[in-house]
C-alpha cells in the first residue's frame, strides 16, 4: 500500500510540474546586472518570469517570495547566464519556483534550498563549487532536480563537496528526536560528477525520494569523510532505479545506519536496474550494506542490477527480478 501511495503522489507531482511549466506568466522581467536581478527577486510576484541575460552575475541572490501551484515563479537563462558568488550562488528560501537553463559556478556553495517545497531545478549547469553543488535542507520537500549537469564540486574541501545533498547530518538537527525531514525529493536524469565527495548524499531522517536515470562519474573521489561511493544512502524508503555509474574507489552505492543512539536509518530502500561499472576497485560491490540485518532485512536489491568490471551486486541478499 505504501509504494502505491508514493507512486500516485509522484505521478501527481509530475503532472503539476508539467502543467506549471506551461502556464502563461503574469510578467516577464529581463535582467542584465546584479542589482537588477536582486531587485527582481525582491519584487517578483507569482506567475512572473525572470529572464537572465547572457552575462555573469556576481553577488548574493536570495528568493523569498513564494509562487503558487497555479502560478509558479520562473527564473530562466542560457548556459551563458552565470551566477557566481563568494557565498552560496543562489539561495532558494521559497516554494513553487522553476529554475531553468542557467549556470551556477565559481562559488563557495551552489544552490541552497532552505524550507523550499515544490521547486523544479531543470537543465542547470552547476560547476566549480568549493563545497556542495545542490543542498536541500531545513524541511525542503517535494522538489525535483532533472536534466542538470553537476560537476567539479568540493574544489577546496575534499569530502565535503557533494553533487546533491539531501537533508543534514543528525549532529545539525534541532534535537536528536527532530530530524531534518527533507522528503519526497526527486533526482532524475542528471549527469553528476566528477565530484569531491559523493555524487548524491541522502541523509538520515529523510525518506521517500526517487533517484532515477542519473549518470554518476566517480573519478574525483577523495576517500575523505566516507567519500568512496557514488550514492550514500542513510535515508529510508528511497527508490534507486535505472542509474548508471562509472569508476569508484570502493563501492557504487552504500546503505548505512547513521542515527542518534537507539535509532535506525537506511531502511526499506529499493534498488532496481542500476548499472555499475566498478572500474577503480574491481573488488568492490555495486550495493554495499554496512549491516546486513539492519531494518529487519527490509532493503530490496533485485537481480536486474548489473555489475561490470567488478565483483558482486551486493554483500547482502538479491531478489529475483
Amino acid at each position: 500500500m505504501y509504494y502505491c501511495t508514493k507512486l500516485l503522489f509522484h505521478v501527481a507531482l509530475v503532472f503539476i510540474v508539467n502543467h506549471a511549466a506551461l502556464h502563461s506568466s503574469c510578467a516577464t522581467i529581463e535582467v542584465d546586472t546584479t542589482s537588477k536581478l536582486q531587485a527582481a527577486l525582491r519584487n517578483v510576484q507569482p506567475g512572473d518570469t525572470i529572464v537572465l541575460a547572457e552575462v555573469e552575475f556576481y553577488g548574493f541572490f536570495r528568493a523569498e517570495v513564494d509562487g503558487t501551484q497555479e502560478n509558479p515563479i520562473v527564473i530562466e537563462g542560457t548556459s551563458n547566464s552565470v551566477l557566481t558568488s563568494w557565498s552560496s550562488a543562489f539561495n532558494l528560501e521559497a516554494s513553487w519556483y522553476i529554475l531553468r537553463g542557467f549556470t551556477i559556478a565559481n562559488s563557495k556553495k551552489g544552490i541552497l534550498i532552505d524550507g523550499g517545497n515544490f521547486n523544479v531545478l531543470e537543465n542547470l549547469t552547476v560547476h566549480t563549487i568549493e563545497e556542495e553543488g545542490v543542498h536541500f535542507r531545513f524541511f525542503s520537500s517535494d522538489n525535483v532536480v532533472k536534466e542538470c549537469h553537476i560537476y567539479n564540486t568540493g574544489t577546496t574541501r575534499p569530502g565535503y563537496g557533494e553533487g546533491v545533498y539531501i537533508g543534514q547530518d543528525y549532529s545539525k538537527w534541532s534535537s536528536p528526536s527532530e530530524p531534518d525531514k527533507c522528503d519526497r525529493n526527486i533526482i532524475i536524469d542528471n549527469r553528476i560528477g566528477p565530484c569531491g565527495a559523493e555524487n548524491i548524499d541522502i541523509k538520515e531522517g529523510t525518506c521517500c525520494g526517487i533517484i532515477q536515470g542519473n549518470y554518476f562519474i566517480g573519478t574525483a573521489m577523495s576517500n575523505v569523510n566516507s567519500d568512496d561511493s557514488w550514492v550514500d544512502v542513510k535515508g529510508s524508503e528511497y527508490e534507486i532505479i535505472d542509474n548508471e555509474g562509472y569508476f569508484t574507489i570502493k563501492d557504487g552505492y552504500q546503505v548505512r545506519t547513521h542515527m542518534p543512539e537507539g535509532g535506525v536509518s537506511g531502511c526499506r530502500n529499493v534498488f532496481r536496474r542500476n548499472k555499475s561499472d566498478l572500474s577503480g576497485n574491481t573488488n568492490g560491490v555495486a550495493i554495499y550494506l554496512n549491516s546486513r540485518t539492519q531494518c529487519d532485512n527490509s532493503t530490496q536489491i533485485y537481480s536486474d542490477n548489473v555489475v561490470i568490471n567488478g565483483g558482486e551486486i551486493t554483500n547482502g541478499w538479491v531478489i529475483p527480478a
